[in-house]
C-alpha cells in the first residue's frame, strides 16, 4: 500500500510513466505476496479510501496554502481540477480493491466450495512409496504418485466430470465430447475431453501439466484480471508442458523432458532411424512426424547436408546429438520448437 501512496504522488504531479498509469493493475500488482491477505471487508475498503482522500486532498490544499492568501475565487477554479482528478483515482482505487475481493475469493474459496458441493464425494490418497492405480465411474484412470490425493464424485453429473487433485497424478480420460472432463489442482484448470496427461501440483512454486495424448486447454487460477500481458490459458498437446509460476502468475509452455513416440507415428517408428547417405531434410522430417515437435534450421541450405547412421535406440534429443556431432552442427530448445545451427551443405 505504500507503493500505491507513492504512485499516487507522482500520478498527482506528471511524473510516473505511461505503464504506471495503470493504476489499478499496478496496485493490484504492489499487493506484492497475497496468500496471507485476509479478504478485504468493507471497513477495510473505508479506511483505504479516507486515507487516500486525505492524502491527496492534503497535497492539493498544501501547494495552493503556498499562493496568495486569502484563497478567492480564481484559486478555487484553479484547484478545482486537482480535486477532480484526486477523486478519479480514488474511485479507481475502490473499484479495483472490490474487483480484487472477487476475484480473490474465486481463486482461493471457490476451490473448497466445488469441493463441499460434491454429492458422495469419494477422496483417495497414496499413503504409500508406490503408485495408487484409481478408476472413475466413466472408466477414466488415474494414477496417484506417493503423497498425491484426489477427490471425485461417486457418479459424475451428466455435462461434466470434475476432480480435485493435489500432489502429482497421471490422468488416462476416456473420451466423452458432451461431459468435458476437468482437474482443478492448487493453481491449474485443466480441461479435456478425452486425452492422457500429468497434472504435477502441491506445495511447491510450480505447476505443471504434461501431455502425453490429445489435447489439453490450461488455465492458471491465480493471475491477475486485470493483467493482459500474461496468458490466462494455453493449449497443450502431445511432448508439451505448461509450468505455471506462482510468483510471476504465467503460464509458460515448453517442450517435455524426454518427448516420446506419437501414437500416430507408430508406422515410423517400426520402419527404423537407419539411414545411409541421407539428406538432414527427410530425417529432419522422420523426427518431426514420430514426435509432433517442430525443428527449424537457421540456414534451409542445412537440408542439404547428410548422414550415415543408426538412430533407432536413441531418444529424440539423442538423435540430436549425434546427428550434430557427425555434420559440425548444434541445437537448441526455443519455446516448443527446435532450432538447427550450423554451415550450410552443398551437393
Amino acid at each position: 500500500r505504500e507503493y500505491l501512496h507513492n504512485l499516487l504522488e507522482r500520478y498527482q504531479s506528471g511524473n510516473c510513466t505511461d505503464e504506471e498509469r495503470e493504476i489499478v493493475e499496478a496496485w493490484y500488482d504492489s499487493l506484492g505476496k497475497k496468500d496471507d491477505l485476509p479478504e478485504i471487508s468493507e471497513k477495510d475498503l473505508e479506511s483505504i479510501k479516507e486515507r487516500m482522500w486525505t492524502q491527496t486532498i492534503d497535497k492539493s490544499t498544501s501547494s495552493l496554502k503556498k499562493e496568495i492568501e486569502p484563497i478567492s475565487q480564481a484559486h478555487v477554479v484553479r484547484m478545482w481540477p486537482k480535486v477532480v482528478a484526486a477523486a478519479a483515482v480514488v474511485g479507481i482505487v475502490i473499484c479495483a480493491a472490490l474487483l480484487f475481493n472477487v476475484s480473490y475469493k474465486d481463486s482461493y474459496f471457490d476451490h473448497q466450495e466445488r469441493i463441499a458441493a460434491i454429492d458422495n464425494s469419494i477422496v483417495k490418497e497414496n499413503l504409500t512409496d508406490s503408485l495408487m492405480m484409481v478408476e472413475l465411474a466413466d472408466g477414466s484412470k488415474v494414477t496417484l504418485h506417493s503423497g498425491a490425493k484426489v477427490i471425485y464424485p461417486s457418479e459424475f453429473e451428466k455435462d461434466k466430470r470434475e476432480v480435485f487433485l493435489s500432489g502429482e497424478a497421471f490422468f488416462e480420460v476416456s473420451k466423452n465430447a458432451d461431459s468435458p472432463f476437468t482437474v482443478f489442482s492448487s493453481n491449474l484448470i485443466t480441461k479435456v475431453i478425452g486425452t492422457s496427461f500429468y497434472v504435477r501440483s502441491g506445495n511447491s512454486q510450480e505447476s505443471e501439466v504434461e501431455v502425453v495424448t490429445g489435447k489439453v486447454l490450461v488455465t492458471a487460477k491465480k493471475q491477475s484480471i486485470f493483467s493482459s500481458k500474461t496468458k490466462k490459458e494455453v493449449y497443450v498437446t502431445p511432448n508439451q508442458k505448461v509450468v505455471f509460476n506462482e510468483d510471476s502468475k504465467k503460464l509458460i509452455p515448453s517442450l517435455v523432458d524426454n518427448p516420446k513416440p506419437l501414437q500416430s507415428a507408430q508406422a515410423i517408428v517400426e520402419f527404423g532411424f537407419n539411414y545411409k547417405n541421407v539428406q538432414l531434410q527427410q530425417i529432419f522430417n522422420d523426427i518431426e512426424s514420430t514426435y509432433g515437435i517442430s525443428i527449424i534450421p537457421d540456414d534451409s541450405r542445412i537440408f542439404k547436408c547428410t548422414f550415415t547412421g543408426d538412430l533407432n535406440d536413441e531418444n529424440m534429443y539423442s538423435k540430436l546429438d549425434l546427428i550434430c556431432q557427425s555434420t559440425g552442427m548444434s541445437y537448441e530448445v526455443n519455446n516448443l520448437s527446435i532450432i538447427i545451427k550450423g554451415n550450410a551443405c552443398s551437393l
